[in-house]
């Protein structure tokens, strides 16, 4: 795993973890298996200024820019900002980790993704970081991600309600 420096610019650090492999996404109803490493991180050192312009600069590689995750050098989650807070910040020089928010929700690749779809719920979040267990940062479920575990959630708990046992019988969705 390749260690932050501080000289390092937000282009070389963005480059897509090599932890995002098959042994987090090989179980079909896990987080690890919804989450995308395509969302921006910068290092907790990094100003409110480098960080819109490398957002700016680089949008199209991103799945989702709700939040932006602040790491450390080893590429632990340490805070997250979401895109509101960083465009509203007034001093440009102002490194991430005074605007971040430190009280994380998150989960691990292995957690089912309906814990984690209702996590989201439960703690008003867009988007759901996703944490090895030494707090690596892998990447995050998005929006789209998590609405469409908790109507697939729903859409099973009302077959069932129905007496239908498995959904897997092409129930189509009117929505």
């Amino acid at each position: 795993m390749k260690f932050i420096r501080k000289g390092d610019t937000l282009k070389e650090f963005s480059v897509h973890h090599e932890l995002m492999d098959k042994k987090y996404n090989n179980h079909p109803r896990t987080a690890g298996r919804l989450m995308t490493d395509k969302i921006p991180r910068v290092p907790v050192y990094a100003t409110v200024e480098d960080t819109e312009k490398y957002l700016m600069d680089n949008i199209e590689m991103f799945d989702s820019v709700n939040y932006i995750y602040a790491v450390d050098e080893h590429h632990r989650l340490k805070g997250i900002v979401s895109i509101k807070e960083l465009f509203r910040c007034c001093n440009k020089d102002m490194p991430v980790s005074q605007i971040m928010t430190t009280n994380i929700f998150s989960v691990r690749p292995s957690m089912s993704r309906e814990r984690a779809a209702y996590g989201a719920l439960n703690h008003e979040i867009k988007a759901v970081p996703v944490v090895d267990k030494e707090g690596v940062f892998l990447g995050a479920i998005t929006s789209d991600k998590i609405l469409s575990i908790l109507h697939k959630e729903m859409q099973d708990d009302l077959l069932k309600l129905g007496g239908i046992k498995h959904a897997d019988i092409g129930v189509k969705s009117a929505f």
